[in-house]
């Protein structure tokens, strides 16, 4: 990495720690642009990225800004053909600049671009891309502090113009910047959440288990009418859990009890159960909730971890991290319950309701703080700990940028 990059500080004069969810600084951002000609049998070839020589399109940035010759009839703004991923940089107490488990993203984009018929990044290239990303926006990392991230999203696409449903004649993968704020300081009051009983997310068979595009205008009508209730989100069920058993004339509480749990519009869930020493969280096995990179370190961190937990619980029995059915009579069983995400790291809920067909708010469970809880305090600190390097990264999953780059994908 040039010596001038190495020096680079975060940008003077910005409340780096105030800054909001939102393309902040965009008019200082650079921006990686990879684009090749589309089909059914499309791949990213050298020209995109060579990871022999480290050459192609993925070590260049450019200007942020509009996308060139962006056409009406791009198959991704007429039949939803888009992938993206959300990832975090930030500076750690030893002062390096670090991408937290770029490679989960990339398996999880690798996976996504399959399902839509886009072409697949190789794991060189999607890499690379990031720290590209990085390496080019280095005053807009901020400085070392809880919560406080330069967001990268990979953005993966049809860009190509064709009327018919195909895949698109020409595929754009885009990485793009932003910092943002701390979206969780101190005893932060936890969301109030709608148990979603009318929408669906996802179901099974669907696209729910991949970051793609729909998924989140999908949730938008549905958030909507839950905020207008009075509500911060929505929690989704696997609604034919609730419906089918509710026609098939099981009794509404009844069927509501015994209901399946997805997610939040953007977030996983995990239930904290002090009385049973266990944690559980919705299973992945259904293929109807994202698999969150922050889901997966949550749990490693309960494992790993398990003694700090138990401390944080109370108990002096191991404490279970369980991917299994979560039904909303469990919740009636949570000592806490918190989200996890990208963005949030961990954030506690407060309660959960519903709302009939007027829109009157209806409570179903108070959690016994509406403060953050002793378990997702103490899960947060750890990770925030690792992440800065206050606590040894004994997972490795942290990636310096000033690495080259075969030793950045760590090969």
């Amino acid at each position: 990495m040039p010596e001038s990059m190495k020096m680079q500080a975060p940008m003077e004069g910005v409340d780096f720690e105030s800054l909001p969810w939102n393309m902040n600084l965009s008019e200082h951002a650079n921006m990686v642009v990879c684009k090749i000609p589309g089909g059914v049998d499309a791949k990213f070839g050298p020209e995109s990225y060579d990871p022999a020589t480290d050459s192609g399109s993925a070590t260049q940035a450019i200007k942020y800004g509009a996308i060139q010759n962006a056409n009406p009839a791009m198959t991704s703004l007429n039949y939803g053909t888009t992938v993206w991923e959300g990832i975090k940089s930030f500076r750690t107490k030893s002062g390096r600049v670090v991408i937290f488990r770029p490679n989960k993203n990339w398996q999880r984009m690798a996976n996504g671009a399959e399902r839509m018929c886009l072409a697949v990044p190789s794991y060189e290239l999607f890499m690379r891309g990031c720290q590209t990303a990085v390496l080019n926006n280095l005053t807009m990392v901020p400085p070392c502090g809880d919560g406080m991230k330069l967001y990268i999203r990979p953005i993966l696409f049809g860009s190509g113009q064709q009327l018919g449903l195909y895949p698109s004649p020409e595929m754009s993968l885009i990485f793009y910047t932003a910092p943002t704020g701390n979206y969780f300081k101190g005893a932060t009051a936890g969301l109030k959440l709608n148990i979603e009983k009318r929408f669906c997310r996802a179901a099974r068979g669907g696209v729910g288990a991949v970051k793609c595009a729909g998924n989140y205008a999908v949730a938008l009508k549905p958030l909507q009418k839950a905020k207008d209730a009075g509500f911060a989100d929505n929690i989704y069920l696997e609604l034919d859990s609730y419906l089918g058993p509710l026609e098939s004339g099981t009794d509404e509480k009844t069927a509501f009890d015994n209901a399946i749990l997805q997610e939040m519009s953007a977030a996983n869930v995990f239930v904290v159960q002090k009385s049973k020493s266990r944690i559980l969280t919705p299973s992945l096995d259904r293929k109807t909730i994202l698999p969150g990179v922050t889901r997966d370190s949550v749990i490693e961190i309960i494992k790993k971890y398990n003694s700090e937990i138990q401390a944080a619980l109370g108990v002096t029995t191991e404490v279970t991290v369980e991917e299994t059915d979560v039904k909303v009579k469990e919740l009636k069983d949570a000592s806490e319950v918190f989200a996890t995400g990208t963005a949030a790291e961990l954030v506690p809920i407060q309660s959960f309701g519903t709302y009939d067909d007027s829109g009157k708010a209806e409570p179903y469970v108070q959690m016994q703080s509406d403060q953050s809880g002793p378990v997702t305090t103490c899960i947060l600190k750890i990770l925030r700990e690792i992440m800065t390097e206050a606590r040894p990264d004994e997972f490795g999953w942290l990636y310096d940028v000033a690495q080259d780059a075969k030793a950045f994908r760590r090969e």
